[in-house]
């Protein structure tokens, strides 16, 4: 799976009354910065990782590594844990994508 670099498209959200505006480049600057900060070193636990492949429209695409990958808690990895941390600190992700190939 290959992906361009990021447009500069901005995302208008609005959370609190208080109304922001992040393009994808933005976006991809602070879940960078949640994965490295919070995501992976929970992942790295359990001999797991995460990395983002690239933001599109506003669509996070994450690939899990090492223990994470395959996982059969994946799933549950990348929606409830993974998606919820990064919608909540980056209200203009719309979603969580799992660019990993499981196979």
């Amino acid at each position: 799976m290959t992906f361009d670099k990021p447009e500069t498209k901005d995302y208008v959200f609005s959370k609190n009354r208080k109304e922001t505006i992040m393009n994808d480049a933005e976006i991809l600057d602070a879940v960078e910065k949640i994965m490295e900060d919070e995501v992976n070193p929970a992942l790295a636990t359990h001999g797991g990782g995460a990395k983002i492949v690239t933001v599109k429209d506003a669509k996070v695409y994450v690939e899990l590594q090492g223990g994470c990958r395959g996982c059969m808690g994946a799933r549950m990895t990348m929606k409830s844990g993974i998606e919820r941390l990064l919608k909540e600190k980056v209200p203009a992700v719309l979603e969580v994508i799992d660019a990993t190939d499981h196979g």
